[in-house]
């Protein structure tokens, strides 16, 4: 009993012989945060439509049934590779060389090949790429923070909340995603337009094209040296 004792007022001691570093909380007023954040939602909304309409996607294009899920599957593979890319480009370079070989290559993925898919083996290479392209965009997270601390000379900037933060605007992306690309699909085809963009799907494949785009915000900022 008298060794418990002992061990929490030891335990106590430790704990209160420590001082708490304040956390900052002025990168929430710079436009560095708000230039990932933008981009982090933008890209965010165009993750979450290709696994939502993949699978109707192929079945709505005649291919076999197991197309699909097999699309999915690839897209998921190739995304757990997509994040140790960007982990090392992020790891070696800018934070912002990682995001845009994230943006690239998440607009070539939807706007060639999910835009002219005609045959599941454009369907697959779409796969495959967004997956390594758009999948990999969360392992640049880290980086911004990083990104920001170094840019703010401030050792109590908290990159655990800015990483929070992140997660946090990727979730509020998933919840408007669905809805939002729901009403596009609900518009109907293009007319006159070809390939993937002459169907129902038209205005969900542009849409997820154009947020990715917009996946970019921070290399914008970077040009401009406001990053």
């Amino acid at each position: 009993m008298a060794a418990g004792c002992v061990r929490f007022q030891n335990c106590t001691e430790g704990l209160g012989g420590h001082l708490v570093r304040p956390t900052d909380l002025s990168f929430m007023k710079r436009r560095p945060f708000w230039l990932f954040e933008t981009g982090n939602i933008m890209q965010s909304l165009a993750y979450f439509v290709p696994q939502l309409w993949i699978p109707s996607f192929a079945a709505s294009l005649g291919f076999p049934s197991f197309s699909g899920p097999l699309a999915l599957s690839l897209l998921n593979v190739a995304a757990c590779f997509g994040y140790l890319l960007h982990g090392i480009l992020v790891d070696r370079f800018h934070v912002t060389v990682a995001i845009l070989a994230s943006t690239i290559g998440s607009m070539i993925s939807i706007f060639i090949f999910w835009g002219l898919t005609a045959s599941q083996t454009m369907l697959y290479l779409f796969a495959v790429i967004w997956g390594a392209t758009g999948g990999g965009y969360a392992a640049c997270w880290s980086g911004c923070a990083m990104a920001m601390r170094k840019q703010s000379n401030s050792n109590n900037l908290d990159t655990g909340l800015v990483i929070s933060l992140m997660c946090a605007g990727k979730g509020v992306a998933s919840l408007i995603s669905g809805p939002l690309s729901e009403a596009l699909l609900s518009a109907g085809s293009w007319k006159g337009a070809e390939f993937a963009y002459g169907s129902q799907y038209g205005g969900v494949i542009v849409f997820a094209g154009v947020a990715a785009m917009f996946g970019g915000t921070a290399c914008i900022g970077r040009a401009f040296k406001m990053l």
